[in-house]
């Protein structure tokens, strides 16, 4: 079913599943919903770089919090980038630490982030 707000991506939601890795639950359920608002049907959330690790292969591409409660979510990044998934990085923390080098390459998702935002980070991966 498309939506209005699904008007606002390049591509076909439906057709690709995404793994969210954030470890603060609210802020994972307001995204999840989001992403559900734009189109997306399959949508996992993780808080842990070690959940997101065990399942990664499952999905097509990612949203990754730069700063978790136990380090960052770098490991995931290099993992998704050696298999060739796209993925956006967001964190609160742009301009106040140092972002790992994995994660600085990929579009950025500042906090707070607006739908559009959400849209306009999803339409600068390179999708298949």
């Amino acid at each position: 079913m498309e939506t209005d707000l699904s008007k606002k991506l390049r591509f076909e939601p439906r057709h690709y599943s995404v793994l969210v890795l954030e470890d603060e639950p609210l802020i994972a359920i307001d995204l999840e919903h989001m992403l559900r608002q734009l189109g997306f049907t399959t949508i996992t959330l993780v808080g842990t770089v070690e959940r997101a690790l065990a399942t990664i292969d499952a999905y097509d591409l990612a949203i990754l919090d730069v700063s978790l409660r136990n380090g960052t979510s770098a490991p995931v990044a290099e993992a998704l980038r050696s298999k060739g998934a796209p993925f956006i990085v967001s964190t609160g923390y742009i301009d106040t630490g140092p972002i790992p080098s994995a994660l600085k390459v990929q579009p950025f998702l500042r906090k707070p982030f607006s739908i559009e935002d959400l849209a306009l980070s999803l339409n600068q991966l390179s999708l298949p």
